[in-house]
């Protein structure tokens, strides 16, 4: 039940808080109260990996995260669904590890978006340029839309041009110098990186949250 909510919804911090202590008060006390000095392993050892050198137990924030991007997959694979374009439950964190987990190659650019998809050097723009993107006025245009007579460039909100000039001109001569090439009746695609098959997985998204760990031999030990 939990796993459905969390994939569907943006649950509040207290929820997590709860969940936790519960976790904690069966695992240490046998569902008695539990104090500090019952913990024998620091919870965040607890809810890392076993190959990362935890015991396995989810974390349920991170995992929360890995389920959610299950909508932004569907979007791309599935868009005839009745609910995209209606908004999903995934925020700026969720999008920056959707772009960093996958590899977009352009067809007709009518599917990726130019701010949130990382096609362009492999990293997203609306990161790579943050001031640019604050400044556009359609930060949802498909990579299509915003190079079409440099729309992207028009979109920007008016104000002191010293402030964004150099970036104006480093992100178009980047887009020059990929000498990308739209071709029209070809869509675009997407894969997942982190997987053989080059399809999503939830497993996946949730390791990918610590990769910034050190692999161990804990799991074999286990």
């Amino acid at each position: 039940m939990p796993t459905f909510a969390l994939t569907a919804l943006r649950v509040p911090k207290k929820f997590y808080k709860d969940v936790g202590k519960s976790r904690r008060r069966f695992l240490w006390a046998g569902d008695e109260e539990v104090s500090g000095g019952k913990c024998n392993v620091g919870w965040s050892t607890v809810t890392t990996p076993e190959q990362y050198g935890g015991l396995g137990i989810r974390d349920l924030p991170r995992f929360a995260r890995a389920l959610r991007l299950r909508w932004l997959w569907q979007s791309w694979k599935n868009p005839e669904r009745p609910w995209v374009g209606t908004g999903t439950p995934c925020d700026a964190s969720d999008r920056a590890l959707f772009a960093a987990s996958t590899a977009v190659t352009i067809g007709d650019g009518a599917t990726a978006s130019f701010w949130f998809c990382s096609w362009l050097g492999g990293q997203q723009l609306c990161q790579a340029f943050p001031t640019l993107f604050a400044r556009s006025t359609r930060k949802n245009r498909s990579v299509k839309d915003a190079l079409h007579d440099d729309r992207w460039i028009l979109d920007l909100r008016r104000g002191d041009p010293d402030v964004i000039a150099l970036q104006v001109v480093q992100l178009a001569r980047e887009i020059r110098q990929a000498a990308l090439t739209l071709t029209p009746g070809t869509q675009d695609c997407i894969a997942w990186k982190l997987s053989a098959s080059g399809c999503y997985s939830t497993s996946s998204a949730y390791n990918a949250q610590f990769s910034n760990r050190q692999l161990t031999s804990f799991k074999s030990i286990i």
